[in-house]
């Protein structure tokens, strides 16, 4: 399951120092191991990092990807910050998880415990002034 939460037309300065606390904080060593729990599920941080792309074909290595949140199993977060344009930035974060039994389940309400762990992480309402995302896919 992969959701996508759009944040469009964030004030720049907002997104930047709010992508910069969080890279901070995802690279602290005590973050790895740090227990979310969300309703009745605890999610644990495995691995953290600012991800780089390496291409199959040519090798040539692409840094500064996202920041990426790993929980023990296998789900993820992802923060992404883009089309800093004339009219703001645009803060993506992904949310995925494999979850096979509930394939066939309503995605976002089973993403929803990943969504409130990236909104808590990250802050992202309460630095950017917004209290939802411009879409969601």
């Amino acid at each position: 399951m992969l959701s996508r939460y759009d944040y469009e037309n964030v004030d720049i300065d907002a997104a930047c120092d709010m992508m910069e606390d969080l890279e901070i904080l995802i690279s602290d060593k005590s973050f790895v191991k740090q227990r979310f729990a969300v309703e009745d599920k605890i999610y644990q941080v495995e691995k953290a990092d600012n991800f780089q792309y390496t291409d199959p074909v040519d090798s040539t290595i692409t840094r500064n990807q996202g920041l990426r949140i790993i929980f023990s199993d296998g789900s993820r977060i992802i923060y992404r910050l883009g089309g800093t344009g004339a009219e703001g930035a645009t803060v993506r974060i992904y949310i995925d998880s494999y979850e096979r039994k509930l394939i066939f389940e309503d995605t976002q309400v089973q993403l929803a415990p990943l969504a409130t762990i990236a909104l808590k992480i990250s802050q992202l309402h309460h630095r950017t002034g917004r209290n939802g995302p411009s879409l969601i896919t």
